[in-house]
């Protein structure tokens, strides 16, 4: 028999965390669903809210790829996707909670910052100008036009505005004339450890020799020669007629 409600009952609780550690998620924003428990699967979620993402069920890893995923990107991955081996499209990289956005991009351009002032750059934030970047690294002869992208999980990816793409087009043409546009994108940019990491990339246009055995230009780690792909997308504005 339940109890009267004036009766006072403990609350229960599976997970104890700090407040500011925590985010608070929009009825909007709540868009990881989980699929119920297909009859005679074991290892997933079911009546019970406990499950064992280990077990030698496939999808049970899966799914706590898919809360690790939204956790880091607020993108809710699709089981079919995850399934596939698949990291979910490069987009949705959104950080839902403005503050937490915020506190990111300054750790990371912090971060880019004191990279480049420990090579001997000197450093200027231009982020506030609208020029496509947001530092000026200059050293010598040499001037880097810095972007600088900050991630709080470990996935190398980003999102670009109409105009920083622009400005990344100019480089890839060759007519971007200030300096050597650059593009750096950190990951845990929140660690406070060892953990944050600085991924530096430029854009290299292969030789003539590359150029016959077929390798292309290329947005490339100056550190392993890893590639980023730039993956363009449309985009529309609305309105009323009339």
């Amino acid at each position: 028999m339940p109890p009267a409600p004036h009766e006072k009952r403990p609350l229960s609780y599976q997970v104890e965390a700090a407040e500011e550690d925590c985010t608070l998620l929009g009825p909007e924003e709540r868009v990881l669903w989980i699929p119920p428990r297909k009859k005679g699967e074991k290892g997933i979620p079911g009546q019970s809210p406990v499950y064992f993402p280990m077990s030698q069920n496939a999808v049970g890893p899966e799914i706590a790829r898919r809360i690790r995923h939204f956790i880091d990107t607020g993108e809710a991955l699709s089981l079919e996707a995850a399934v596939r081996g698949k990291r979910g499209s490069k987009r949705g990289r959104h950080q839902p909670d403005p503050e937490r956005r915020k506190e990111i991009e300054d750790e990371a351009m912090g971060f880019v910052t004191r990279h480049f002032q420990g090579l001997g750059f000197h450093v200027d934030d231009v982020s506030l100008e609208n020029l496509g970047y947001d530092l000026c690294a200059r050293k010598g002869d040499a001037t880097l036009c810095i972007e600088v992208k900050g991630r709080s999980g470990t996935h190398v990816v980003a999102d670009f505005t109409f105009n920083e793409f622009a400005q990344i087009r100019l480089e890839e043409r060759g007519k971007f004339d200030v300096g050597s546009y650059r593009i750096c994108i950190v990951t845990d940019a929140l660690n406070e450890g060892d953990g944050t990491k600085l991924h530096h990339f430029w854009y290299v246009a292969p030789t003539t020799m590359e150029k016959a055995r077929g390798v292309e230009p290329a947005w490339r780690n100056i550190e392993n020669d890893r590639v980023l792909e730039l993956l363009p997308r449309e985009a529309a504005q609305a309105k009323l007629a009339g």
